[in-house]
């Protein structure tokens, strides 16, 4: 199977599963899901770059090419981030 089919199903299947379940502390297992997750493979993507001798030599050719290019990810991804959070997901301020 294709891995953009895999992806979209894998995506589609989340979405019914949180549509349809009815379950409140889903989301906060969500959240907890979500940080490990992301953590592993932060973990895992530093284990390949230290792989990569090639990569590590070349950083220091590119070198602050290298570090505008990720500090603007970040920051890029920060902010688009920032911003679809307060536009599409409301928080009631009374509810605790």
């Amino acid at each position: 199977m294709d891995t953009t089919l895999i992806i979209i199903f894998v995506v589609m299947a989340g979405f019914v599963i949180g549509k349809y379940s009815g379950q409140p502390n889903l989301l906060k297992m969500n959240d907890l899901l979500t940080s490990i997750l992301l953590y592993l493979l932060l973990f895992v993507f530093g284990i390949n770059f230290g792989l990569h001798k090639e990569m590590l030599e070349k950083m220091g050719q590119l070198g602050w090419e290298v570090i505008i290019l990720t500090v603007g990810g970040i920051i890029g991804s920060s902010v688009l981030a920032g911003i679809m959070g307060n536009r599409f997901i409301r928080i009631d301020k009374n509810e605790k």
